[in-house]
């Protein structure tokens, strides 16, 4: 336990220092690292994940959640993806690296996208060029986005599915510099 203690304490130091250093000062090599430093990690904003020489955009900033984002596609023929996994803190801290959601999940859900408390339409699902450039666009200079999600539950009452409040998700947009950062969309 001790030795995952310091090698928390030692990346995390490393994160503060370089926080607004350059593209190779953000990165965390994940090869080098366990599972549970991995999904232990806590970070103030935006870093570039390393693992098996693919880049990865993540937002450990949430101490439940990991946001792995991948915008800017090296294959121009992908798109844009998301996934929110759960971090080793989320409940009794057996569920780091578990998936939570993503843009890829085809489900019966509306998820709100809000930067800085400004909504914004859902770009991934369906894909639109557009609305993720707006995205984007307020992404690269907000400081909070927060993702809300409905899921539609049957309500006896009215006899009628209505959209419910299953979670509200924020993370810090620091380092929002490293949005530009070519990652390996899947």
């Amino acid at each position: 336990m001790t030795k995952y203690f310091i090698a928390f304490l030692f990346i995390t130091s490393i994160l503060h220092i370089n926080a607004q250093g350059n593209e190779n000062d953000s990165i965390i090599v994940a090869d080098n690292l366990s599972s549970d430093e991995f999904y232990s990690i806590q970070t103030a904003g935006w870093i570039i994940v390393d693992f098996n020489s693919e880049k990865s955009i993540c937002n450990f900033s949430n101490e439940d959640y990991v946001l792995y984002f991948n915008i800017n596609c090296t294959d121009a023929k992908l798109k844009p993806t998301y996934l929110i996994e759960y971090s080793n803190n989320y409940r009794d801290g057996n569920y780091g690296g578990l998936d939570f959601t993503s843009s890829k999940k085809d489900t019966d859900s509306t998820t709100v996208y809000l930067i800085d408390d400004i909504a914004f339409d859902n770009p991934f699902t369906p894909y639109d060029a557009y609305k993720l450039d707006v995205f984007l666009t307020a992404l690269k200079t907000g400081k909070v986005l927060t993702m809300s999600f409905y899921y539609y539950e049957y309500d006896i009452v009215s006899d009628a599915d209505e959209l419910t409040l299953n979670r509200t998700i924020s993370f810090q947009l620091k380092n929002n510099h490293l949005l530009n950062t070519a990652t390996n969309c899947k």
